[in-house]
C-alpha cells in the first residue's frame, strides 16, 4: 500500500477536522460561556505549559476537584470535559448564580452550576463542529472521577486562568467509533 493509498485513522479526521481546528472551536465555546458567567478567563498560553517549563500542564491542573462529561453520539462519538480547582467551581457557581462572593457556596449548587457550563460548551461544541458533519446527540452532563482510558484520544485541552483558579476544557474523541 502506498503512502497514498494510507488512510488517516485519527479521530478528528472522522470529524474532517484538523486539531487547530478543533482547538479553535473549543477556544469559541470557552470564552462564550466564560463570558455569559461574568467571568474573565484568561487561557494559558502555550509556551507556558511546554515540557521546558515548571508549569507543564499537569502541574497548571493540579489539585483537580471536579470532573464534569457531556458525551456526544453519532457519527463519531466522544465527550466535551471541563475539569476545574475547588476555587474555580466555586467562582463559577457564584457566577452563573449571580452570588456575592461572600456567599457559601453547596455541594448541589456546584454541581448544578458546573453540568449547566459543561453543558453551554458541549452545545456550542455541537453546533459548530459536530452537526455540520451529521447528527449528533448530547448527553446529560455528569460529574465523574477522573478514569485514564485508552479507548479515547484527547484531541484539544485548553487551560483557563480564572481569577485565582484554573480549569481546562477539552474534546475526548472515541477511537473505535
Amino acid at each position: 500500500m502506498s503512502s497514498e493509498d494510507q488512510v488517516d485513522s485519527s479521530p478528528a479526521k472522522g470529524l474532517n477536522l484538523t486539531d487547530e481546528e478543533l482547538l479553535t472551536i473549543l477556544r469559541e465555546g470557552a470564552e462564550e460561556v466564560f463570558m455569559m458567567l461574568g467571568a474573565v478567563g484568561e487561557l494559558v498560553e502555550d509556551e507556558e505549559t511546554d515540557a521546558d517549563s515548571e508549569l507543564t500542564p499537569a502541574a497548571a491542573m493540579a489539585d483537580i476537584a471536579y470532573e464534569v462529561m457531556v458525551e456526544f453520539t453519532g457519527p463519531l462519538g466522544g465527550v466535551v470535559v471541563m475539569r476545574c480547582q475547588e476555587s474555580c467551581a466555586n467562582n463559577i457557581t457564584r457566577g452563573m448564580l449571580m452570588m456575592e462572593e461572600s456567599e457559601p457556596v453547596g455541594q448541589a449548587d456546584i454541581h448544578d452550576a458546573l453540568g449547566e457550563c459543561t453543558n453551554m460548551l458541549g452545545g456550542f461544541f455541537k453546533r459548530k463542529a459536530l452537526d455540520p458533519q451529521g447528527t449528533f446527540r448530547l448527553g446529560i452532563p455528569k460529574i465523574a472521577e477522573y478514569v485514564a482510558s485508552d479507548t479515547a484520544s484527547v484531541q484539544g485541552s485548553l487551560i483557563y486562568e480564572l481569577s485565582d483558579s484554573r480549569a481546562s476544557v477539552e474534546v475526548w474523541l472515541d477511537k473505535q467509533s
